[in-house]
């Protein structure tokens, strides 16, 4: 039976990781909308292209933005409560060794969910609990979005797709809810390798979590809390598409068009995102002369062929293009979404002799083409590198295929192996492959088992919402909501208050909030809110569902 599909994507750049699926879907009779929040990003204006161009192949597939709900009010509100939650989960100690993942969820988290850290009630982890107990009671207890409702319903879907849902703050929670409130089948779509460990949680869980393979389905367990028989393992979707790619020019052609010499090999730079390597470009020059300056490797004139990151593209300005027997191409990165432009960076992996990068999902694709890869450990980058839990799974020791090294030296001596035969890269990268990117076979497609598995979810019956039947929650939103209206100082007393106080029922907490209009009245919306709070709870004493509250 064909069905009507809705997928919220955070941006149109998504796209790219799920494109092969899309197009199955649509082939096989259903309706794809897909609803995106930003259509640009940072860097990549170009990112709704390839978005426009699947719709006009394809029949089946459409889309749109998602609907404005502005940003103040209950948007607002969710913002922190999520961002907060977000910050706090890097507190844990298996995010110990990571501190720069802490330090930018912090700077992302408003300034009471800060502050509450410095506690004496947060500093262990009994106290991280509680406040985190609280603040998920209070997001729960948000009202649904009276705009996010109307569009799902006027979309008329048979079931909710979303991906990635677990940026910082994320305001895609709200579809989600919205879904589950309305009964319909929901899905994550786990878009990339390091989402579960790098960005937010999982603040609510859908019916179904599609993952890469078992590592991922771990920290879906045990880092986001999803039950195991909500996950399903379908394999790296976004990389199906490189097994049988196949290069669209001759080496001399590809080099000519570069810049390079064919007949010489060159080393492929896979560049990082700004957050992974930061002043990338300056490393990159001052790495060049280091390589080529290591006494006895065979080094002197490598050839090196420089790909940045398409939001960190450094190179130029500290002349790396200038520098003899050296290529950056594309000058400004360039994110391939295309035909076109997923040929050009094939072409680049396919004719490369060997690929370094410092932490780089380019750096997987050029194990799936059959390149050794290459890293160094940096100690600028130390945070980034190991200091972060995904990198760790492309270690040696951990069955992944880097080729690792502590100085320039050790690595001069590794990249002068590659150069001069590749092929001990294979047993290295077919391990990664195996267990990491096609886990049910290495001639099997993960694309038609996401596909069935997002088939199947039509024809499920959903699981009930998290949040149903929580009186509490409500209640605690709006008093929330109060505090923090006026100022960042009273939220955080207010949400330290519920915290150590989080066993009791509903009375004390309307006390509050009348406590609160007589603070605030005549304070213009603090006291229109005030008034509402006690409405809210007076409504909810008397029985009347939580989630009916109107969403301001």
């Amino acid at each position: 039976m064909n069905r009507k599909i809705l997928l919220f994507m955070r941006h149109a750049g998504y796209v790219r990781n799920f494109d092969a699926t899309l197009i199955a879907l649509a082939e096989r009779g259903h309706a794809i909308h897909i609803a995106v929040d930003h259509t640009a990003k940072a860097n990549l204006p170009q990112l709704s292209d390839q978005l426009e161009a699947l719709a006009a192949a394809h029949d089946g597939i459409t889309w749109g933005v998602t609907p404005d709900r502005g940003s103040g009010g209950w948007t607002r509100v969710a913002a922190e409560l999520c961002s907060a939650l977000d910050y706090w989960r890097y507190l844990r100690p298996e995010f110990a060794q990571a501190p720069a993942l802490r330090a930018r969820a912090e700077e992302r988290a408003a300034n009471w969910a800060q502050r509450l850290t410095m506690l004496r009630l947060t500093r262990t982890g009994r106290g991280l609990d509680v406040i985190t107990s609280v603040a998920r009671r209070v997001l729960e207890g948000i009202p649904r979005s009276r705009e996010v409702r109307r569009y799902i319903e006027a979309q008329a879907p048979d079931l909710v797709v979303i991906t990635p849902l677990v940026e910082i703050g994320s305001p895609q929670l709200e579809y989600l809810r919205c879904a589950k409130a309305a009964g319909l089948p929901t899905c994550l779509m786990v878009a990339s390798w390091d989402h579960l460990t790098t960005k937010g949680l999982i603040h609510e869980l859908p019916d179904t979590v599609t993952v890469w393979n078992s590592t991922q389905r771990r920290e879906a367990i045990e880092l986001h809390g999803v039950p195991a028989e909500r996950i399903v393992v379908t394999g790296a979707v976004a990389y199906d598409h490189w097994f049988d790619w196949q290069p669209t020019r001759s080496r001399e052609q590809f080099c000519a068009s570069v810049g390079l010499d064919a007949e010489r090999p060159f080393v492929l730079y896979l560049g990082s995102s700004g957050f992974i390597a930061p002043a990338e470009g300056a490393f990159i020059a001052d790495w060049i002369r280091g390589l080529r300056a290591v006494q006895g490797a065979g080094l002197e004139d490598v050839q090196i062929l420089v790909r940045p990151h398409p939001q960190n593209a450094t190179a130029r300005e500290h002349g790396v293009h200038e520098l003899p027997g050296v290529a950056v191409y594309p000058l400004e990165g360039a994110n391939p979404t295309s035909l076109e432009l997923r040929n050009d960076y094939f072409d680049s992996l396919h004719h490369c002799a060997a690929a370094i990068g410092i932490n780089s999902s380019s750096m997987i694709e050029a194990a799936i083409v059959g390149r050794p890869v290459h890293t160094l450990l940096a100690p600028q980058y130390w945070k980034t590198q190991r200091g972060s839990l995904h990198f760790r799974y492309l270690l040696p020791e951990n069955g992944g295929m880097l080729k690792v090294a502590a100085t320039i030296e050790q690595q001069a001596g590794q990249i002068a192996r590659s150069l001069a035969g590749g092929a001990e890269a294979a047993e290295e990268n077919m391990r990664l492959i195996e267990h990491f990117i096609r886990p049910h076979g290495i001639d099997v497609l993960a694309t038609p088992r996401l596909v069935g598995t997002i088939e199947g979810l039509a024809v499920a019956a959903p699981a009930p919402a998290d949040s149903a039947g929580n009186p509490l929650g409500p209640v605690l939103a709006w008093v929330f909501r109060i505090a923090s209206a006026l100022a960042p100082g009273p939220a955080t007393r207010q949400l330290a208050k519920a915290a150590t106080r989080r066993g009791r029922r509903l009375k004390p907490v309307a006390a509050r909030a009348r406590v609160a209009i007589n603070v605030m009245r005549g304070r213009g919306e603090g006291a229109r809110i005030a008034e509402r709070a006690v409405k809210q709870a007076e409504r909810v004493k008397k029985g009347v569902p939580a989630q009916e509250a109107e969403h301001v």
